[in-house]
């Protein structure tokens, strides 16, 4: 009776083959991992946003969203309002994922009404840019009256 098994060249075909299946799954996945990161910064950041527009509102002070490092913080700044934009108390503070980056004012105002207001406190509305390394991720513009595009 003759048993016959696979060669040694069939069995390294498959292995070659079942490898290359991997790495493509693997590369994939950190394609999958990355638009998720990046989706996940700009939904933090949409409800960031409406949060200090929020607490504006409700708190009946200005909140201050500033530039620091690489995320932001938002703070509160009571009567008598400093001259330059600056919080007087942090409500919070956020770090967007590594390798994440947006282009924004170093600091926008809303109002005690939750308006996003200048430093001469006229409204008006911010286009804030997502990028990782030099690639643009995309573009969000925050409406002076409410409401994120």
């Amino acid at each position: 009776m003759l048993v016959r098994g696979f060669s040694a060249l069939e069995l390294l075909v498959v292995l070659g083959l079942v490898a290359i299946l991997m790495v493509m799954g693997t590369l994939q996945f950190v394609r999958l991992d990355s638009a998720a990161k990046n989706s996940t910064a700009w939904q933090i950041f949409q409800a960031d946003i409406a949060r200090a527009r929020s607490e504006a509102a409700s708190r009946g002070t200005r909140i201050i969203v500033r530039a620091e490092g690489d995320g932001y913080v938002v703070g509160e700044d009571v009567p008598p309002y400093n001259e330059d934009p600056e919080e007087d108390s942090v409500i919070y503070t956020r770090i967007f994922p590594t390798g994440i980056t947006a282009n924004f004012p170093s600091v926008f105002i809303f109002d005690s009404r939750g308006i996003l207001v200048t430093e001469a406190e006229e409204p008006t509305d911010i286009t804030v840019t997502f990028l990782r390394g030099t690639e643009t991720l995309g573009e969000l513009t925050i409406n002076s009256f409410g409401g994120v595009l």
